[in-house]
């Protein structure tokens, strides 16, 4: 159960490095994109190569150099990967207020914070 709350901190951690560079946004459809191309491709390194091309290009450079090294250091697989990316895009579209999220210090909190209106 540790594993899970931990992969869940995770996901919080990268969408709050996301919400740091305010000059472009994550979208559900980059989102989509890397979800979709992780459950194509069994080869990790194609994932990573195919987040770093999108996110150089659409200035989400903070974000995905923290996801990666999140899959790098928790030793992730591709099944992670594809799960940690659907987390992600669920936190993400659930459209909870940007300021809960930052004031948010690990996933748990989030729901005690969400929960409480915020």
């Amino acid at each position: 159960m540790e594993q899970k709350e931990t992969l869940y901190d995770d996901v919080l951690h990268v969408l709050k490095a996301f919400q740091v560079n305010s000059d472009s946004s994550l979208t559900a459809t980059q989102i989509n994109l890397w979800f979709e191309f992780a459950l194509n491709t069994d080869d990790k390194k194609l994932i990573y190569i195919f987040i770093m091309r999108q996110a150089e290009r659409k200035k989400l450079v903070n974000g995905a150099r923290k996801m990666i090294q999140i899959f790098e250091s928790n030793k992730m697989e591709v099944q992670d990967i594809r799960e940690f990316l659907g987390l992600l895009k669920w936190l993400s579209d659930s459209r909870i207020h940007p300021g809960v999220i930052k004031s948010a210090k690990s996933f748990q909190d989030l729901i005690a914070l969400y929960s409480s209106g915020g």
